[in-house]
């Protein structure tokens, strides 16, 4: 038995025996008096435990008088609250039901309504919402006083029932006292509707007009919340921090770690993200913020090279995943693993089971009172696919898009993305690219897209009405091919014309390697493969990087050399390959390093 339970129990003997004395006199009711106020003072101060002292002694000089009775239940809202500031919930509990022992102790009690106030305040500190809100329901309905219902539309706000909202914005005149809890409850009631700065502005006005809101949890944790959706991440996490402290029970405990860890992400302040990470490891798998907060570390890849524990970081991924079937939160998890499916230009057997299994769904859902949503792992997503060279993962993109098709049409559902998935159809040469193109807009790309899919299919007319529809608004490498496949196309074989041509726009000099390639396929195709192998020389004495392109090239003049004849050729090619070391070198090297 901890030593406030003992306190309780001794002043309800003490109560007891006073009654049975009933031998008090004006002095102590006068001392009793004293005591009560002084005690008073010191709960507005929340002076606790002087509180508790002069309370108790209030209460055992004259335990029948005005101020012993007030001061039996001041005494057991007090020792709630030094309860609550301990950590301790069993103080607290045993605080409600010394409480409850009221009308046993005062057969006539006067102080009912404060009873029931003093009971839905304890029930409050505990998150008994619905219970505190009934008893201040009732309490306004018995009393028509406005801080009554002030305070429940307070609890209510922090219970998510908004009936509390439009009972304030009624009160056309406020009580003093409650004026800061009017703005507390204004504030929680603007965040939930979205109106962030409105928030803010509340919350302001309620920690001035109540400057001990400071060590409140709840003014913490929502004016933390509010510098956070109104963008000013360094100033929430100070009262996020503050809120973490004075969160004795843990009731904001979850979010809290899901908002600093954004923060502290955002703000590439790894190691505390790292601590919250230990924190909740153990709870990912059946805690559904947590599985939010570790399917997108992703986000920051920084971040999870930092540290070991993220080296099978996709296959914990996969576990959330399966754990989160049926659940919104799936989504996070299929996302991640398309992120890491375009990292790696890989996917294990068990990576594509899931992502052939869950079917994604970008729609918005709400969790502990937060608003969750897909898009910036959707921009992301875009961002990347965007960026990805097409003619290095063309069959990749294509795999990926048909492990899941209307997945990879939600996810990557921008124009630019879709632009490529078309170009990776059209370089594999997919019918599915008419599909696809029904879903973008009728732009030169696209037509010029038309004009290669056309191409090769045999349909040379059709290719050449939509290169002539585009060539003149197309851009970089684009127009240099349109305009290299066009010339083939009108029966020209002399393509080193059109690389004069193209030498005039010199926005397209970045290009040239790429077009030189191209003008050797094209002479290449025409049987021409002298000249072919010219052009594929120019690409590689302008082409730096040694990749699957570079590579590629030098196995077709290889070919090429070997068809000529042209030993000078293999040799070159021969050397080329050993100086890198990839799967195209090695062909080569078996095909003709002993030649």
């Amino acid at each position: 038995m901890n030593l406030l339970t003992r306190t309780i129990i001794l002043l309800a003997v003490i109560v007891l025996s006073a009654f049975s004395f009933n031998a008090l006199t004006t002095d102590k009711e006068e001392a009793s008096k004293i005591y009560y106020e002084i005690a008073l003072k010191a709960l507005h101060l929340n002076d606790y435990e002087d509180a508790l002292v002069f309370f108790s002694k209030a209460l055992s000089l004259a335990p029948s008088s005005k101020y012993g009775e007030l001061s039996y239940l001041y005494y057991g809202l007090t020792y709630a609250l030094y309860s609550y500031h301990l950590g301790n919930k069993e103080g607290i509990f045993s605080a409600i039901g010394y409480l409850n022992q009221y009308t046993f102790y005062y057969k006539k009690p006067e102080y009912l309504i404060l009873q029931r106030e003093f009971l839905g305040d304890s029930y409050l500190l505990v998150a008994w919402y619905e219970d505190a809100m009934n008893i201040y329901a009732n309490l306004y309905g018995d009393t028509k006083k406005k801080e009554y219902l002030i305070k429940y539309a307070f609890i209510s706000a922090l219970y998510g029932d908004y009936t509390g909202y439009n009972e304030l914005r009624r009160l056309k005149s406020l009580p003093k006292d409650y004026l800061y809890l009017y703005h507390l409850a204004l504030g929680i009631y603007s965040i939930d509707f979205g109106r962030n700065k409105e928030a803010l502005q509340h919350l302001t006005k309620a920690l001035e007009l109540n400057p001990f809101l400071r060590y409140d949890v709840h003014f913490n944790y929502y004016t933390g919340l509010a510098y956070y959706k109104n963008g000013k991440i360094w100033r929430s996490m100070l009262f996020f921090l503050r809120a973490k402290d004075l969160d004795k029970f843990g009731l904001y405990r979850t979010m809290l770690n899901y908002y600093l860890t954004q923060v502290y992400l955002a703000t590439n302040n790894f190691s505390e993200a790292y601590e919250i990470y230990k924190e909740i490891f153990k709870e990912i798998f059946y805690n559904s913020i947590y599985k939010v907060i570790y399917s997108n570390y992703w986000l920051n890849e920084e971040f999870l090279k930092r540290y070991e524990d993220f080296k099978f970081y996709y296959d914990v991924i996969l576990q959330i995943g399966w754990l989160s079937t049926g659940k919104k939160i799936v989504g996070y998890s299929l996302l991640a693993l398309y992120n890491k499916a375009l990292k790696s230009k890989n996917l294990s057997e068990e990576e594509k089971v899931f992502m052939e299994t869950i079917k994604f769904e970008n729609t918005e859902f709400v969790m502990n009172k937060e608003l969750f949503s897909f898009k910036k792992q959707l921009d992301v997503l875009n961002r990347k696919l965007s960026l990805m060279d097409v003619e290095e993962s063309a069959e990749f993109i294509v795999n990926l898009y048909k492990t899941h098709r209307n997945n990879f049409l939600t996810i990557f559902y921008k124009p630019d993305s879709l632009f490529v998935l078309a170009r990776a159809l059209v370089y594999t040469g997919d019918k599915e690219f008419l599909k696809i193109a029904k879903l973008l807009p009728n732009t030169p790309e696209l037509k010029f897209l038309k004009a290669k899919y056309w191409f090769s299919k045999g349909r040379k007319e059709v290719a050449k009405r939509f290169l002539k529809d585009s060539i003149n608004n197309l851009e970089g490498i684009d127009k240099l091919e349109a305009m290299l496949l066009l010339y083939y196309l009108i029966e020209n074989p002399y393509i080193d014309e059109v690389l004069k041509l193209a030498r005039e726009y010199k926005e397209l000099e970045n290009y040239f390697p790429y077009m030189y390639r191209l003008a050797g396929d094209i002479y290449y195709d025409k049987g021409m493969y002298r000249k072919a192998l010219l052009m594929y020389k120019e690409f590689l004495q302008n082409y730096k990087a040694k990749d699957d392109i570079y590579g590629a090239t030098l196995v077709k003049m290889g070919v090429l050399a070997e068809v000529l004849q042209d030993k000078k050729t293999v040799d070159f090619v021969v050397k080329e390959a050993k100086g890198f070391k990839n799967l195209w070198s090695e062909a080569i090297l078996t095909l003709w390093g002993g030649s």
